[in-house]
């Protein structure tokens, strides 16, 4: 399959990105489709409110074990994965949403704002810039609904950790300042980009494995991911926030402390590998 379009996304790698789009109503993307595909092919889509989206993990690191699975003897597919919640117990992979699958397709459901010919206006999305897009199709509530479905504790409703979030006066005043001058490719306005910041760090946007090291460099190790045009530094305060949960730990308040704003220069010798991100 060739995709038919490309995410435009405030996400600028998987670091940082939520794990469901839900997490963080506040973030903001588009899908600009091929130009070989009509205006019309949008038309009628503006009176949905929410779209699914069929998108490829361009991001994945697995390529080469899937290739070798599919071609060399003695190699096979992964099939277990150890999801976030489970504290390092595995399941199969079919039961997650890992982005690590024998076909790195993916399913999402965002909220569409607005339709402008070729170009969707989404937010709560939890895809990276450069997304390739496959297919978008409009969520039907009396179909894709399912009030009485049921599924595990470790994927159920506690897992939306509502941690606390600070921001230092000089963060704020960063972030003011970068909405303001008008470098921010999806905000202009400093609230709007605290609260989707806010949003993403209420559930840790961290993998807790992937992360681990930053954990172990001490309680107040700053740790960072980059928004928008924005590098965003923070660190862990305390374990003094009550958990959902009455037999787990406290959660940790996290403080962001740190903003800089990324030139189009920076953000392409990043990319590039001629600059470290961090």
């Amino acid at each position: 399959m060739l995709p038919i379009g490309v995410v435009r996304s405030c996400f600028r790698e998987c670091r940082g990105t939520p794990r469901q789009g839900f997490f963080a109503p506040a973030t903001r993307g588009r899908i600009e489709f091929d130009k070989k595909l009509q205006p019309d092919c949008t038309m009628g889509l503006e009176d949905f409110s929410h779209v699914w989206i069929v998108f490829v993990f361009h991001m994945n690191n697995n390529a080469k074990h899937n290739t070798a699975a599919r071609t060399k003897r003695g190699h096979n597919f992964k099939t277990k994965v150890k999801p976030p919640k489970l504290g390092g117990k595995s399941v199969g992979i079919f039961c997650t949403r890992t982005p690590h699958r024998p076909n790195a397709v993916g399913l999402t459901l965002a909220k569409l704002d607005r339709v402008d010919g070729r170009t969707l206006h989404i937010s709560a999305l939890d895809l990276t810039d450069g997304t390739p897009v496959l297919d978008v199709k409009p969520y039907v509530p009396v179909y894709d609904a399912v009030p009485s479905a049921t599924c595990p504790p470790w994927c159920g409703e506690h897992t939306t950790h509502r941690q606390a979030v600070s921001f230092t006066c000089d963060a704020i005043d960063a972030i003011d300042a970068a909405a303001a001058s008008g470098k921010l490719r999806f905000y202009n306005n400093g609230s709007e980009v605290r609260r989707a910041i806010q949003q993403l760090l209420e559930n840790d946007v961290r993998p807790e494995v992937a992360y681990r090291r930053f954990v172990d460099n001490g309680p107040q190790a700053m740790m960072h991911f980059r928004f928008d045009m924005l590098k965003i530094g923070y660190v862990r305060l305390s374990n003094n926030t009550p958990s959902p949960s009455p037999s787990a730990a406290p959660l940790p308040t996290m403080q962001v402390c740190e903003v800089t704003l990324e030139s189009a220069r920076d953000a392409r010798d990043m990319d590039l590998g001629r600059k470290p991100r961090y």
